[in-house]
């Protein structure tokens, strides 16, 4: 008899393996375990050349991050972890931002408007592609 083995899936952005955070695991570190550089070592600097500090870095693509928090809100980008959901319909949104985008769907409320045509939209994203799509100068 064959056993079935459970591949892991596979991040679609960084092509890495996706962790499980909900199952304890000595291979995927907690925030309050991870470290920023020595004292006194060379800290990576933002794109273009800024001196904020970086001191937390992904463990899966090594981009660097200022605090805790947004660290912890990238890393799920490579877990997959969602833990905001609409309470109208289910979806899970891995950042809190993307569901109060989605409860317009279920308000009709569209609060984002065009400033040359008066269109309005529920999805930030739908009005830039609105304007370049027609009022973008060729």
């Amino acid at each position: 008899m064959l056993s079935k083995v459970r591949l892991p899936e596979i991040c679609k952005i960084q092509q890495l393996p996706v962790i499980d955070l909900s199952e304890e695991s000595s291979h995927a570190p907690s925030l309050d375990q991870v470290q920023g550089p020595p004292e006194g070592q060379n800290r990576p600097q933002a794109p273009g050349g800024s001196s904020r500090r970086r001191d937390y870095t992904c463990r899966f693509c090594g981009k660097g991050f200022s605090s805790p928090t947004s660290l912890g809100s990238h890393l799920r980008t490579h877990t997959g972890e969602k833990p905001y959901g609409c309470n109208v319909c289910g979806k899970k949104f891995s950042h809190f931002c993307n569901l109060k985008i989605h409860r317009h769907i279920h308000t009709g409320e569209r609060p984002y408007q065009c400033s040359l045509c008066a269109d309005r939209f529920a999805d930030p994203s739908n009005l830039r592609k609105h304007e370049k799509r027609h009022h973008m100068q060729m």
